[in-house]
């Protein structure tokens, strides 16, 4: 016995299906008042934004004014946190955003030199540690300083 196709008929048919992506967007102003005080901090340590939701997840900035580590010690590191992911999902929920930071001058103004994108989708998760992303070497100090 074997398989024999059906055939006959003289229809064809087709189908379709969609796929809706859902997306969102937010944004979150991190105000440094007197970047002087800020600095000596030390290296590795940061002062943290409050937390603020975009995309229906709740996320803080860390502000490293003396660099996240020796490498970048005479940088601003910035990097954004996944504090926890939206009302209904699980702590282990994997968030994927696309972040963008970017300097305003002490007019509000923004200054498109220091404007600094994600070059990719990124994942957060706080259950594999994948829960920040960021700029190591995002402005140098000294050029933070006149602005």
């Amino acid at each position: 016995m074997g398989n024999t196709p059906a055939t006959g008929g003289g229809g064809s048919s087709c189908s379709t299906s969609t796929i809706i992506a859902e997306k969102s967007t937010g944004s979150h102003i991190l105000r440094v008042d007197g970047f002087s005080g800020t600095k000596g901090l030390g290296v590795g340590k940061s002062l943290n934004s409050g937390t603020f939701t975009a995309g229906g997840h709740s996320w803080y900035i860390a502000y490293f004014p003396d660099g996240e580590d020796e490498e970048c010690a005479d940088w601003v590191s910035v990097y954004l946190h996944l504090d926890r992911p939206g009302p209904g999902a699980k702590d282990s929920a994997a968030v994927k955003a696309r972040f963008e930071f970017s300097l305003q001058d002490r007019n509000g103004c923004p200054v498109s030199s220091y404007r600094k994108k994600s070059s990719a989708v990124t994942t957060f998760s706080l259950a594999d540690g994948a829960r920040c992303s960021g700029h190591k070497k995002f402005i140098q100090r000294k050029d933070f300083e006149w602005l």
